[in-house]
């Protein structure tokens, strides 16, 4: 009898073992998300059945429509060009590019003058003019070699001014966050510092594993969030070439490609419009966002300054 009750005993346990495994595990993959440095998609989709997450995927991704300038406009403070704010001209970055280039080539063709004039000795005179001379056409090369490169000094000289970090700040806090609402796994993301180092958010799995226009459409809300919380933080948009640029590749290999310049610059309005609807509605969320960057806190600290805002505004 004893040995019966003792079987029973072990079964009941073993069964109710089983039975609190699985509770277990949601349990802890629940509370992964609000410990975790970097939160996977598993732990938010977890804590949004829970109840616990309410701003993780909780934007639809959108469908492309016909877009007009004036749609954009009731968004922007500054009365600047929104073509190029868009990045669908040639932005500020590019335009210093060019900039150092022409004042490399004028100060050395002067300073070259000016040494040629003076009454240096020659030991110092020679290798002073020679430099002055091959400056303009060692700049011109540059330009054209390494334009990135070129690019990348100017954006680091820019960084090291605390107004321009704040922008890329929102550039990338923008992307962060679009990608955030559209439920999207974040990586990793680098917010600008003053040592001139890049800027980026990575994402685990990004939305266009295939180029249908649906999943292109996702992808370019994304794209030009960056640029949308500059218009909302800033009044205009500085940066985001590269991001519309990368874009447009996108664009052309789409299934059917959208490859018109027309065609693609209907599609980067409606996406900026979305972007900009998106992160004006969540505002609060955004500037949170942009502090959390200025230091640099870990992708899940973000996330649960993000979902805090959100339980506070549901309360």
């Amino acid at each position: 009898m004893r040995t019966a009750v003792a079987e029973l005993t072990t079964l009941t346990l073993r069964w109710m073992l089983l039975l609190a495994l699985p509770a277990a595990s949601a349990l802890a993959v629940t509370a992964g998300w609000s410990s975790s440095a970097t939160p996977t998609a598993a732990q938010l989709a977890a804590g949004k059945e829970a109840g616990e997450v309410a701003l993780w995927a909780s934007v639809r991704s959108p469908r492309a429509r016909k877009t007009e300038l004036w749609e954009l406009k009731l968004f922007f403070k500054a009365d600047d060009d929104m073509q190029e704010q868009l990045g669908l001209r040639r932005q500020r970055d590019q335009d210093d590019t060019f900039g150092l280039i022409a004042g490399i080539a004028v100060a050395g063709v002067v300073a070259s003058s000016f040494i040629e004039a003076s009454s240096l000795p020659p030991p110092a005179k020679l290798p002073l003019g020679a430099f002055c001379s091959l400056a303009p056409f060692v700049a011109l090369v540059a330009g054209v070699a390494v334009p990135q490169e070129l690019q990348g000094v100017v954006l680091a000289f820019r960084r090291r001014n605390p107004a321009y970090r704040q922008r890329q700040n929102y550039h990338e806090a923008g992307h962060f966050l679009v990608g955030y609402l559209l439920g999207l796994e974040i990586d990793r993301y680098n917010a600008a510092s003053a040592d001139g180092s890049g800027a980026e958010v990575s994402f685990v799995s990004p939305i266009a594993s295939t180029r249908t226009h649906d999943a292109v459409d996702g992808v370019a809300v994304l794209a030009m969030a960056g640029i949308a919380a500059e218009v909302i933080a800033c009044g205009g948009a500085e940066g985001g070439y590269t991001d519309v640029a990368q874009l447009r590749g996108m664009l052309n290999a789409a299934l059917p490609p959208i490859s018109t310049g027309k065609d693609q610059d209907d599609r980067i309005r409606w996406a900026t419009l979305m972007a900009l609807t998106m992160l004006q509605n969540e505002r609060e969320s955004l500037d949170v966002l942009a502090e959390q960057f200025a230091t640099m806190e870990d992708v899940g600290q973000c996330i649960r300054a993000l979902e805090a805002v959100a339980r506070r505004d549901r309360n």
